[in-house]
């Protein structure tokens, strides 16, 4: 497992975990890192030399008086011409002239590594040559320089023959369509009638305009007819309607003009009422105001000063009568007014009416007159629609013969070899220096990734978060794992284990499966099992049986493997009697139960070896003896088979009260331990939790990581210790 993988930020037990991993994979790290120096080794040994020269092409470009169209596409050419020097011809041309008669891959595999162009701040071209003799490193840039110029002139010369050959053809193709549609052109002018049709077109071409206008004109004074014909409208309120109209007239519409006439009787102004004649608006009587509106308002003053008046002198007093005959004096001048405007609105509205019917007549002749115009115009578009794109093209093919007479006559590009400005006759390639560094780069990122790549490979389980993360069960403890053991003991009983103080992390685990109990069901009968086989389940049960003998609990050990157990040569005893024989009825309980060294233990071993043992401990008999066995001991340990590929363990459920779950550390594949968790757990197993077996303390990652397990966390604090101290 990697470290770090869950976390977030990296801590300082991260580093550690990561130094730890560096080394438990030093020997193939280091490995690594001398494999990549060897390859170096051997490549340099055994690889071409490659030498090196850099010449100088010099680019002179022709100032000459052309447009700047064309400055900017030579000035382009620089990069096409170090693109041309390169190419595969001209490679394959410049070494057979070199003597090597050879195509352009072959060329590149056996005698040049590498050609680069390049251009220099002078816009000239610098060739950087890479080939594996050093006479070619003299002479190449030279004479492919001078292979590229012959080809580029007699490239130049056949393009231009081929061009000017195709150019008379053209010219004369073009020269004949040109008279053949300038005649047609002429034919279909006459025919059509095309100058008399656009004459006459012209002058009516407003008509339909002029017609929308008088409409609207016409639309907006009857509007006003009907509008004052409203009696509960003033008189006031109706000459400002037509004012509206009347003052905002179309230039050259028909409208009122004001004629002088006769005042009634007591009107105390000067000004009298006045008749309306017709006469056509101008611009400058387009913004004429009218006197209605100053009457208007002398009425509004009439009216405030009644108003005061009022409040000193009574209705019939002289005072009052005056003011109320100014007022009707006013009145009658607007009467008379209003008779007026509205004389010019019938005026203009007639007139309207006239010049909408003249126009109207006249809208048969204009759609006649402009049909024929369409009809004759689109006849000589289509004929010059035939000669604009033969024009164009006989333009742009005369330009395009001069841009070539120009090219060929005056080359705007004039290249000269500049000679060599750098040559080694020393190879330049295998270089140590270059060699050791791409080698140690490789070899460190081999160094860095194989090693994470193993760990990411590593599919067993290793540390207790690990497992409880994936399957949510809880770690109980750890065993380390103590070299050299003599498995025929019990290893709290070998001097490695005393010495090792194995005893306390049994009593860590004790000590945790109780507490899991109190929380789930008290753990009276506990199976042991594990996924696979040789996972030490068996040292396991028994070194957990003799701690739980230590308490003073009366302990009972059975070994349910009746396939293939061996739980009796921990103590010395033969396999029989055993469970198989008290099952078959060939021994009695109270024979097979046998008593240990150690106080308060006793064994029950598996007795004779038999294929038919899933039958007999799912046999009613297995669990009346798993009764009786329940009131006698304290506690049951059931040293059982491994779950996969056998079924024991599935029958044996609901005989116990749940299970103890052993994982050798780096060695059990996390798929085996799932499949065997999950088959347990469809039987209803109920898991008190798991023991991580043979953990390797030794190991950088373990020993940071369970360094409290070890037996140097405590006694490393003695008081021997802490006096040195």
């Amino acid at each position: 497992m990697l470290p770090g993988t869950r976390k977030r930020v990296i801590n300082f037990h991260d580093v550690l975990m990561y130094v730890a991993l560096a080394r438990k994979h030093l020997r193939l790290m280091v490995l690594l890192l001398c494999s990549c120096w060897l390859a170096g080794l051997v490549f340099y040994v055994y690889a071409r030399p490659v030498y090196y020269s850099r010449a100088l092409i010099r680019v002179n470009q022709v100032k000459q008086q052309i447009s700047a169209e064309k400055d900017f596409n030579e000035a382009s050419r620089v990069p096409g011409i170090m693109k041309e020097l390169t190419a595969p011809h001209i490679i394959a041309n410049t070494a057979a002239k070199l003597g090597v008669k050879a195509s352009h891959q072959d060329v590149m595999k056996y005698f040049i590594k590498k050609i680069i162009p390049r251009k220099n701040s002078e816009d000239n071209i610098e060739i950087e040559c890479y080939p594996y003799t050093f006479d070619w490193a003299k002479r190449w840039t030279e004479t492919m320089l001078q292979e590229y110029q012959d080809y580029r002139q007699q490239r130049r010369m056949d393009e231009m023959r081929e061009r000017l050959q195709n150019y008379q053809k053209q010219r004369a193709e073009y020269i004949r369509m040109l008279d053949e549609g300038h005649q047609k052109l002429a034919e279909i002018r006459t025919e059509a009638g095309v100058n008399e049709a656009k004459m006459k077109y012209e002058k009516l071409k407003t008509l339909h305009e002029d017609l929308v206008a008088v409409e609207k004109r016409l639309d907006d004074v009857a509007r006003v007819r009907i509008e004052i014909l409203d009696s509960s409208m003033t008189t006031v309120e109706k000459l400002s309607r037509i004012s509206g109209v009347l003052d905002n007239p179309a230039i050259g519409a028909v409208a009122p003009t004001p004629l002088p006439i006769a005042q009634p009787e007591g009107a105390a102004s000067d000004k009298g009422p006045t008749a309306m004649v017709l006469s056509v608006v101008t611009p400058s009587m387009a913004h004429a105001s009218s006197s209605w509106r100053d009457l208007e308002r002398e009425l509004h003053g009439l009216e405030l000063k009644r108003q005061e008046a009022s409040l000193k002198y009574l209705e019939g007093h002289q005072v009052m009568r005056g003011i109320q005959a100014e007022i009707d004096s006013v009145k009658a001048k607007l009467d008379a007014e209003l008779i007026t405007s509205t004389e010019a609105l019938t005026h203009e509205f007639n007139a309207l009416l006239d010049k909408r019917k003249h126009m109207n007549e006249l809208l048969p002749e204009f759609d006649k007159a402009y049909a024929q115009f369409l009809r004759t115009q689109q006849k000589d578009q289509l004929a010059k629609a035939t000669l604009t794109p033969i024009e164009g093209l006989l333009q742009n093919l005369d330009k395009s013969v001069q841009n070539d007479q120009l090219a060929i006559d005056n080359d705007r590009m004039e290249l000269a070899y500049g000679g060599m400005l750098q040559i080694n006759d020393i190879p330049v390639s295998p270089n140590r220096f270059t060699l050791f560094i791409y080698t140690t780069l490789l070899g460190v990122m081999l160094v860095v990734g194989v090693p994470f790549l193993v760990e990411y490979l590593d599919h067993t389980l290793s540390n207790l978060e690990q497992v409880e993360s994936a399957f949510q069960l809880r770690g109980l403890g750890i065993i380390p794992k103590v070299d050299n053991a003599d498995t025929s003991v019990a290893l709290l009983d070998s001097p490695e284990a005393k010495e090792q103080r194995l005893l306390e992390n049994f009593r860590v685990i004790r000590t945790n499966l109780l507490s899991m109990g109190s929380l789930t069901k008290a753990p009276h009968v506990i199976m042991v099992t594990s996924a696979m086989p040789k996972e030490g389940k068996t040292v396991v049960s028994t070194n957990l049986a003799l701690s739980f003998a230590q308490t003073g609990g009366k302990t009972l050990l059975m070994d349910t493997d009746l396939r293939r157990g061996r739980l009796h040569r921990f103590f010395g005893y033969r396999k029989q009697p055993g469970l198989s024989g008290v099952l078959l009825n060939q021994n009695t309980l109270d024979e097979a139960i046998r008593p240990t060294p150690h106080e308060n233990l006793f064994v029950v071993s598996a007795g004779q070896h038999l294929e038919t043992g899933t039958e007999l401990l799912g046999s009613p008999k297995f669990h009346e003896l798993m009764q009786e066995l329940r009131k006698r001991f304290d506690r049951i340990i059931l040293d059982t088979p491994p779950v996969l590929g056998l079924s024991e363990t599935s029958v044996l459920q609901n005989q116990v009260d749940g299970v103890l779950f052993v994982i050798w550390s780096g060695y059990t594949p996390i798929k085996g331990v799932k499949a065997a968790i999950e088959m347990l757990q469809a039987n209803g197993a109920n898991f008190y939790g798991f023991v991580l077996n043979r953990l390797d303390l030794n190991a950088t990652a373990n020993y940071y990581q369970y360094y409290y397990y070890s037996h140097d966390y405590y006694y490393q604090y003695s008081p021997r210790n802490l006096e040195n101290v």
